[in-house]
């Protein structure tokens, strides 16, 4: 009943990840991002797995050495879905044999995608299509338009089930340059991708107008990769 994105910015070289879910709060379970890596979990859910991943990535492992050395830990690793990709590129994904149906991955150039409870393989593919199709324009946009694409292309399956289920979805980005829109969650709502764009657009109008207001004095520096930012500068 999942779907979601990770991918890279070729042209600012910012990490994210996009996910949409029929349950609440999948913004406080799914997306993990550093400047190193983004990543989803998902399916039958463990934090542990996007942590994890993170951790052995600034550790100096490559994503896919990374995820297959979380998912070494778990004892239920059939059960999980994992989409991940790195600050070079390069994308993994592991979906397990006991994960819902219908469900799979695609791993393509500067992103992946993963979803279970789906309609079809044309849904991961819709996503694939509209991230590739829409270079150039925002990044963070571009991850909810793959959301987007795979809702339009049918999305989960028996979605007519869930027509009054409360569902979520979320966006994160690891940015050289962090603005507020970069972490965005719509945690309980009927037509959560549709709030997750309306949210988005606002929330570019009210950082341009920060930024033109305080002329740049805001510092932006989000915990999630607080301290690889840190890292850097200190190296600097």
């Amino acid at each position: 009943m999942t779907f979601s994105i990770v991918a890279r910015d070729s042209r600012t070289g910012a990490l994210g990840t996009a996910v949409t879910t029929t349950v609440t709060c999948v913004g406080a379970l799914a997306p993990h991002v550093s400047r190193d890596a983004a990543v989803s979990t998902q399916a039958y859910v463990n934090v542990d797995l996007g942590l994890a991943t993170l951790e052995l990535v600034a550790a100096g492992e490559t994503v896919e050495a990374a995820m297959r050395g979380a998912l070494a830990r778990d004892h239920h690793v059939e059960q999980r879905q994992l989409v991940g990709i790195g600050a070079s590129g390069e994308g993994f994904a592991f979906t397990g044999s006991e994960v819902l149906a219908d469900s799979g991955h695609l791993v393509a150039d500067d992103h992946a995608v993963a979803g279970n409870l789906l309609v079809s393989t044309e849904v991961l593919e819709a996503m694939s299509r509209a991230f590739a199709s829409s270079d150039g324009e925002e990044f963070t946009s571009r991850l909810i338009g793959a959301l987007e694409a795979g809702l339009a292309a049918g999305g989960e399956r028996d979605s007519s089930d869930f027509a009054e289920t409360y569902g979520s979805a979320a966006v994160l980005v690891a940015s050289p340059e962090p603005k507020g829109f970069h972490n965005l969650r719509v945690d309980a709502s009927l037509t959560a991708v549709a709030d997750l764009r309306s949210v988005y657009e606002r929330a570019v109008e009210s950082a341009r107008a920060l930024d033109e207001f305080y002329a740049g004095a805001i510092v932006v520096n989000p915990v999630h990769w607080r301290r690889s930012a840190l890292g850097e500068q200190h190296d600097a």
